[in-house]
């Protein structure tokens, strides 16, 4: 689960990445989405930045939906979404400019960095774009071992439900059941990605340790959109947040006094009976 400043949070699990020698995940897989062309031409750079896109577009990997976005540059650790050998990636929607893509393996703080493959989607009014790459090693996420999602009435219920409860637990101050719940995936992929000790920092980041009281926090059930994959279920809230948010794709945000502080969407995937947070 990433928090509203997704760019802070996302240089700072590069810098916990790859720590510590047992480590299956030796190299991490990043993504980087963007209406600007900067650095193209240098294979190993990653340049991020322009304005909006003119349209909505999805990232999907190895057919789960991973990230929504419309404007700016995007840059994502994917490595909770491999596995080893072949890889697809997938960019659908819509946007009236080119969009730049670029996969990079890399360790560490951004070392070593290497192309896997980088390609431009032009403008398109509903394109869906696939491009498959090799992954380094021999890491494949447990997300794989979890069960196949399966679109039905009763699975969107369940995941309006798991966002009912996260709502509550927000609204009534529990935060250790709020932090248990959000972290379930991470535990669980955690270690590999940033070895044990760092594990900790990432934990408390995006486990809401750093967040204030959000006791006034507000989800809409009512405007929920929810994209299934083949393993994982993207969602977020189709209401309208503040408009100084950055990103209007959020799952819920506080309305209470204090700092404004959103939530941005979760991915659930099956783990035994239950829906839990991947990421």
């Amino acid at each position: 689960m990433r928090y509203s400043f997704v760019m802070a949070v996302f240089l700072a699990c590069l810098q916990c990445a790859c720590a510590g020698r047992n480590q299956r995940a030796s190299e991490h897989i990043l993504i980087a989405v963007s209406q600007a062309g900067g650095g193209w031409e240098q294979d190993d750079a990653i340049s991020i930045g322009g304005a909006e896109f003119g349209g909505t577009v999805l990232l999907s990997v190895n057919d789960n939906p991973v990230h929504l976005m419309d404007s700016g540059g995007h840059m994502l650790d994917i490595t909770p979404w491999i596995q080893a050998g072949t890889n697809c990636v997938v960019v659908s929607g819509a946007t009236t400019t080119n969009l730049y893509v670029k996969l990079i393996s890399a360790e560490g703080q951004m070392q070593n960095r290497r192309l896997l493959c980088k390609y431009i989607v032009p403008p398109g009014a509903a394109f869906s774009n696939r491009a498959e790459f090799a992954a380094p090693g021999n890491w494949t996420s447990p997300i794989f071992k979890g069960a196949d999602l399966v679109l039905s009435e009763a699975l969107t219920n369940e995941i309006r439900a798991a966002v009912a409860e996260l709502d509550k637990q927000l609204r009534e101050g529990r935060r250790e059941e709020f932090k248990e719940r959000v972290t379930t995936g991470l535990r669980m992929w955690g270690a590999a990605m940033y070895g044990n000790e760092q594990l900790k920092t990432v934990m408390a980041e995006r486990g809401g340790d750093l967040l204030p009281d959000m006791r006034g926090a507000t989800a809409s059930k009512e405007a929920l959109r929810i994209f299934i994959g083949k393993k994982a279920a993207y969602v977020y809230s189709g209401m309208d947040g503040p408009s100084f948010l950055r990103s209007p794709h959020l799952l819920m945000y506080t309305n209470s006094t204090g700092p404004t502080v959103s939530i941005p969407p979760i991915r659930l995937i099956r783990n035994g009976d239950r829906l839990i947070v991947w990421e």
